[in-house]
Formats: structure tokens, sequence, C-alpha cells
């Protein structure tokens, strides 16, 4: 299935948009960025695509959003396209490659990167709510006060 050829002795090569991906640095409780890659067949045959596939360590902390590429066959000038996202829960540095096996040649890849800090931790009241609380007491008895002397008088 791959390996095939373009005409006498010329090798088509699918265009990628992207060689490398850097998902850049998230926190664990956002959602992750995406990133959409094109295959574009430049050659005057079609191009059968293979099943798309994460290779490395690290594969499993990377997903396929979106994916119309694999087993797929691409007419001449024909543009396929897939999106790649972080897992969520991920925590920690990753690294991993995207493989994508097509009929033309040998399988190509894109290096992908990203890092995943644990989530911002929430701002905590607990040691300020009695002084907050208070505070709105005062204001509150105030106006209160303010409001009974003047339906006296």
């Amino acid at each position: 299935m791959y390996g095939g050829r373009d005409g006498p002795g010329l090798l088509a090569t699918p265009a990628l948009s992207l060689t490398s991906i850097d998902l850049g640095q998230a926190r664990a409780n956002e959602s992750s960025k995406r990133q959409v890659v094109t295959v574009t067949n430049t050659s005057e045959r079609v191009l059968t695509l293979g099943q798309l596939s994460f290779a490395g360590s690290d594969g499993g902390a990377f997903e396929f959003v979106n994916d119309n590429c694999s087993n797929n066959d691409l007419a001449s000038g024909e543009i396929g396209a897939f999106t790649v996202a972080v897992r969520l829960g991920m925590l920690g540095d990753f690294s991993a490659s995207v493989n994508i096996p097509h009929s033309a040649a040998a399988p190509q890849s894109i290096s992908m990167t990203t890092s995943v800090q644990p989530p911002l931790p929430v701002p905590a009241l607990w040691g300020k709510t009695p002084w907050l609380l208070a505070g709105i007491m005062s204001w509150v008895s105030i106006r209160r006060l303010k409001a009974v002397r003047s339906v006296s008088n």
C-alpha cells in the first residue's frame, strides 16, 4: 500500500502545512490549544492516506479532535485536514509525533510539544471572611440607622 510512485521515477510527497507543532503552555483546568494541520496531494495521482497515529512515550497525552485524513484518498490537489490537542487532565511536559502514512513514499511525521501546569489556586476568602462580613454588616447598620433617624424626624 505504501511506497507508490508518481510517474517514471518520481516520488510524490504530500505537502504538510506544518513540520512541528508547539501547543505552548496551558493550565490543567483550561481547554488546551488546538492545531489544525493540512495535507495536500501535490501528485497527479490519488494519494491514499493510512491511519494517523501518535508515536513516542508521550503519545497518549495528545488526541485527534478532528481527522478527515485517516484512511482517506486525496485526489490531485485535494486537501485533507486534522486537528490535534492535549488530552484533558494531563499534567507535565509532553512530546510526541503524529505519524502520517501514505501511498506515495515513506510515512511522514510531525513533532509535537506542550507543557501543562497545575491549575492556579482559587483565592481563599476563609481567613478574610470575618473582616469582610463585619464591614458589610457595619455599612448595612449605618444605612438602616440613617433611614430610621430620617423617618423619626
